[in-house]
């Protein structure tokens, strides 16, 4: 883990704009890396009259691998009469899935999967989302 620097050059700051002006900076750097699945230890937020900084400490270099599910079509919408239908085959083929072979009534990955939500059957994908 590493620790990351950022400085805005800016004009000339007044002075009771300085602190409220870096505390937002500072909020904007936290928020942005815990919706990025980034982990740090600390932010610290510093100002000059032409400078905001913020030093994020002990930040990872990258964010973690996270798994995505997407539900997909009504199971009775995308497959009739053992074939897919328009909804059904875009997608499968929006998840780079090339047919209906690849159906499953388990949840794996890469596989589009039946998964009852609610009383009713849906198509869904699990796919892994590399950083």
């Amino acid at each position: 883990m590493k620790d990351l620097l950022i400085e805005i050059l800016v004009e000339e700051i007044p002075a009771d704009f300085a602190y409220p002006a870096s505390m937002s900076f500072k909020k904007i750097m936290e928020d942005t890396l815990k919706n990025n699945g980034i982990s740090f230890k600390s932010i610290i937020a510093y100002t000059t009259p032409r400078r905001l900084s913020v030093l994020v400490e002990e930040v990872e270099e990258k964010s973690k691998d996270e798994i995505v599910e997407s539900r997909g079509p009504l199971l009775e919408s995308a497959i009739k009469d053992g074939s897919l239908t328009k909804a059904g085959e875009g997608f499968l083929k929006s998840h780079n899935i090339d047919n209906i072979k690849n159906i499953d009534e388990k949840e794996d990955f890469n596989k589009a999967y039946i998964k009852e939500v609610g009383g009713k059957k849906y198509l869904f994908v699990k796919k892994e989302k590399k950083a």
